[in-house]
Parts: structure tokens; C-alpha cells; sequence
């Protein structure tokens, strides 16, 4: 059961690993989303990204469904991604490891789920995990 605080704090935690996934975001693809939102349930962070595709974008994208090279590409971000995101959760605990990640990308939304080992919301809320670390800005 969360109370008035653990709820207040479950959204502060949300809101700061919102900003570490949009910088990480924007390390990989070299631009920032317009907007990220965090949910956390149990042991999975369901994250959406805002972003604005340009014209190319849009045509590589559409290029890739119609000839259904999506999955190879999930399966390339997730090689790229999961080992940055991974070091972020052991920063936070080191009982935390990414288990699983997923991804749908649309004109409008990238969405990624991550599924980790252990319960992230319970660690959150006992206080058993740091702030997400302040992910330096790699992208060129």
C-alpha cells in the first residue's frame, strides 16, 4: 500500500529517472525527446518518449515497417541501449539489473519497457535506492 509519501516520492523518483532516460535518449539518437513520462509498476519502468521526427526520419521508419526490419532495429537499440541503462540501475542498487527491454516506435512515440529483476517500486518506497545518477551528455 502506498501512502501520501511514498506516492509524493514515488512521483520525485519517476520525474528524476524521466530525466536520466531522456538524456540517455538523446546521447543515443542524438536529439532529446520534446517530452518524457515514467511509470513505475513493481519490477517494470514503462517509459514514453515525445519526440518529433523529421521528414527522413519518417521515411526510414516507414521504410523499415513495410519491409519488416522493425524487430532487427528494436533489436539494435536494445544492444545499444540496455548496457547504459543497465549501469544506471546498478548505480542505483546493485541488486538491480535489467532483465528485459522492449520497444514500439511510432511517428510520435518511441516507447520502451524495461523490465528489471527485482521490484523497483518497493525498493523505491523503503528507500532502498539512490536518485538516478546525472547521466553526462555524450551526444555530438
Amino acid at each position: 500500500m502506498v501512502n501520501g509519501n511514498d506516492k509524493k516520492n514515488l512521483e520525485i523518483f519517476e520525474q528524476e529517472l524521466a530525466k536520466a532516460l531522456s538524456k540517455i535518449h538523446k546521447n543515443i539518437m542524438g536529439r532529446g525527446p520534446i517530452y518524457t513520462e515514467v511509470r513505475i509498476v513493481g519490477n517494470s519502468v514503462f517509459t514514453r518518449f515525445e519526440t518529433d521526427l523529421i521528414g527522413s526520419e519518417k521515411m526510414l521508419y516507414g521504410y523499415l515497417q513495410e519491409n519488416q526490419y522493425t524487430y532487427r532495429y528494436y533489436d539494435y537499440l536494445r544492444e545499444q541501449v540496455t548496457p547504459t541503462i543497465n549501469r544506471m540501475f546498478v548505480k542505483m542498487n546493485k541488486l538491480l539489473q535489467v532483465a528485459g527491454m522492449e520497444f514500439r516506435v511510432d511517428e510520435h512515440y518511441t516507447f520502451m519497457l524495461i523490465t528489471l529483476n527485482n521490484d523497483l517500486r518497493q525498493l523505491v518506497e523503503i528507500g532502498a535506492v539512490q536518485t538516478p545518477p546525472k547521466i553526462e551528455d555524450t551526444a555530438t
